[in-house]
């Protein structure tokens, strides 16, 4: 888990640039919330994790997805406020490794980063891809 005093912004263009010289593109991309719901007295308790609700939004979010299963390589990485902790991070991986299904990569890499400027209780992700893709071999 880093943590940095400072973001510095990419263009879009010049990362999908960089990614497609490499062989490299975004999957899929999603930002989440902390939901906390009290159960009161007639509903039942139920806390929504940001990390956990930005995969589950990246992985219904674009029909890229389907080029994850075969992929060669996958990276994640996700990106919260000063409240991230590293067992939501893990808790988030595996949700989206346990979405990959039979043709999930033979290499997965996450990164976190824990940041005072991304307000608590949100973050996002992005997920990226390199090698072989999809059955028909495409990637993105």
């Amino acid at each position: 888990l880093l943590r940095y005093g400072k973001l510095t912004e990419a263009s879009d263009a010049d990362v999908n640039a960089a990614l497609a010289a490499s062989g490299s593109a975004v999957i899929c991309t999603g930002t989440g919330t902390e939901l906390y719901k009290d159960p009161g007295l007639s509903t039942v308790e139920e806390i929504t994790l940001g990390p956990i609700d930005a995969v589950s939004k990246a992985l219904t979010s674009s029909p890229n997805v389907a080029a994850l299963n075969g992929a060669d390589s996958v990276v994640i990485n996700l990106l919260g406020g000063k409240d991230l902790i590293m067992e939501e991070v893990i808790d988030a991986v595996s949700l989206l490794a346990q979405n990959m299904g039979e043709g999930a990569p033979s290499k997965m890499t996450f990164n976190s980063i824990s940041h005072k400027d991304i307000a608590d209780g949100t973050a996002s992700v992005t997920v990226m891809a390199a090698g072989r893709g999809d059955a028909d071999g495409a990637l993105g």
